[in-house]
C-alpha cells in the first residue's frame, strides 16, 4: 500500500509511471486517505514518449555538412581536418572560389550545442632524406608542420548545408555554418605567395 500525507506531499512527487507500477503489482493507492481509481490504459500512454517529445528528438538528429575550405593565406594547404575529419586540401584561394572543393561530411546537431570545433591545418613543411641508392641518389620525403585551434562557430543558420573553414593569412580561423556556398570574403590574387616553399629540414633529417 502506497500513503501520501498532505504534509508530505511538497517533498514527494507521484509520477503516473508510478500508480502504473502499483496497479500492476496489485497494489491499493492512496492519496490524502482517498482510494483512487485510475485507467490502466490512459496512464501507461502517459508513461510513453509524446508526439511532442519525438518532434524534439527528430529535430535534434544530426545533419551531414559538406566541409569547404577558404585559403587567403599565401601558401596552399596540404591538408586540414575539422574535428579530425578530413576536409582535404587547398590551393590559393581566387575571387571566385577557396582553393578547393567540398568535403563529405561533418555531422552536426543542435543538440550540441554551441561548443567549438578543433580545426587542424599545415603551417609548413620541410624536406628530409629517406636512403640513397646505389648510384648515390637522394630519395627525399615530405615533413609537414601542423596548427590546431579551437574555433567557435560563427553562424548557426535553422537549415545549414555547409561547415566552411576559413584560414587567414595570420592563422586566425572563422569557421561558419552556412546554407548555399558563400564567396571568398577576401578577393585575392590567385598568383599570389611561393606555391613551393617547401625547405630541407635541419641536417636534412625528419624533425621528431
Amino acid at each position: 500500500m502506497l500513503n501520501v500525507s498532505r504534509r508530505n506531499i511538497g517533498q514527494w512527487r507521484i509520477s503516473k509511471c508510478l500508480f502504473v507500477s502499483a496497479i500492476m503489482n496489485n497494489s491499493r493507492v492512496h492519496v490524502w486517505g482517498t482510494p483512487v481509481v485510475v485507467s490502466l490504459l490512459s496512464l501507461v500512454a502517459g508513461c510513453e514518449p509524446g508526439d511532442s517529445e519525438n518532434r524534439s528528438v527528430a529535430s535534434v538528429k544530426p545533419v551531414s555538412l559538406s566541409i569547404v575550405g577558404f585559403n587567403y593565406t599565401n601558401r596552399p594547404i596540404n591538408e586540414f581536418f575539422v574535428n579530425e575529419i578530413g576536409g582535404g586540401n587547398l590551393h590559393l584561394s581566387s575571387p571566385a572560389d577557396g582553393g578547393g572543393g567540398s568535403v563529405c561530411c561533418f555531422d552536426y546537431s543542435p543538440a550540441y550545442g554551441k561548443r567549438p570545433v578543433e580545426i587542424r591545418w599545415t603551417v609548413g613543411a620541410c624536406l628530409y632524406n629517406t636512403r640513397r641508392d646505389r648510384f648515390g641518389e637522394k630519395f627525399t620525403d615530405i615533413h609537414y608542420y601542423f596548427r590546431t585551434v579551437q574555433a567557435p562557430i560563427a553562424k548557426y543558420p535553422s537549415n545549414p548545408h555547409f561547415l566552411e573553414v576559413h584560414f587567414y593569412p595570420d592563422n586566425k580561423v572563422e569557421v561558419a555554418l552556412t546554407e548555399k556556398l558563400s564567396s571568398p570574403r577576401l578577393i585575392l590574387a590567385e598568383t599570389r605567395g611561393n606555391l613551393d616553399s617547401s625547405e630541407h629540414c635541419e641536417n636534412d633529417k625528419k624533425p621528431n
